[in-house]
């Protein structure tokens, strides 16, 4: 009970991120392409140097669940990919047709993990949690612009697509309470999922916007400080 309700506290933090990101645009409303470029960019380095910190626990005798894990995440991914685009009448670019989808999706996952944190390490659970909260801050100001854009009520649809986040941490801690021996598969959920959402997100969306120089060491710098904060955790 412990552990659920500290990975329900801590996947807090993402969802009140990216609410204040939305509250941040929807305030000064100043969201230019090239701010754009700038927090897609971190968000994804941030998401990146998530996926890393959780890459470091992989139990060397358990590849083909992580595997299987990694697997899943990015097939259950893939075809909600697919759907939107279906739904938005084949558009390639049907991701950006729903934007309130693919912020669920980078809720849902950002939650798994720190629910599998919270069942490892609270220290690194809370700093799982910090990490994205920084990230969801950048990713909750484009996430509403786009929700505008489209005559949405931004900030509520923000807030219900961030609380997936907040019940997948919850979901999880149960989940690896009962069966334990699915904590591996879970690990593994986590890491394929938050690099298959940087590669067909977020990385993208800063690249279509933005020069290919500065992307790439906007997503280097938010990698490498969150890879030096994780060693300070250690």
């Amino acid at each position: 009970m412990y552990t659920t309700l500290l990975a329900g506290v801590i996947a807090l933090a993402p969802l009140v991120g990216g609410v204040l990101g939305g509250l941040i645009q929807l305030r000064t409303d100043l969201l230019t392409k090239s701010a754009g470029t700038f927090l897609g960019a971190l968000s994804g380095g941030a998401m990146l140097g998530v996926a890393y910190a959780l890459a470091e626990q992989f139990p060397r005798d358990a590849g083909v669940s992580v595997i299987l894990g990694s697997l899943t995440a990015s097939g259950a991914l893939f075809l909600a990919r697919r759907m939107t685009i279906s739904d938005s009448g084949g558009d390639s670019s049907g991701s950006e047709e729903s934007p309130l989808l693919v912020s669920s999706l980078h809720a849902l996952v950002e939650g798994v993990a720190v629910g599998w944190t919270a069942c490892w390490s609270t220290p690194h659970a809370v700093f799982i949690g910090s990490v994205l909260a920084i990230h969801a801050v950048g990713e909750g100001s484009i996430d509403r612009r786009r929700l505008r854009t489209r005559g949405a009520n931004g900030i509520l649809r923000l807030g219900v697509a961030r609380g997936v986040g907040v019940a997948g941490a919850v979901v999880v801690t149960l989940v690896l309470d009962w069966a334990p021996q699915l904590a591996d598969g879970a690990l593994g959920f986590c890491v394929g999922g938050l690099v298959f959402l940087v590669l067909i997100d977020s990385l993208p969306k800063a690249y279509q916007n933005g020069g290919n120089t500065r992307v790439g060491l906007l997503v280097s710098a938010a990698l490498g400080a969150v890879i030096m904060m994780r060693l300070v955790v250690q």
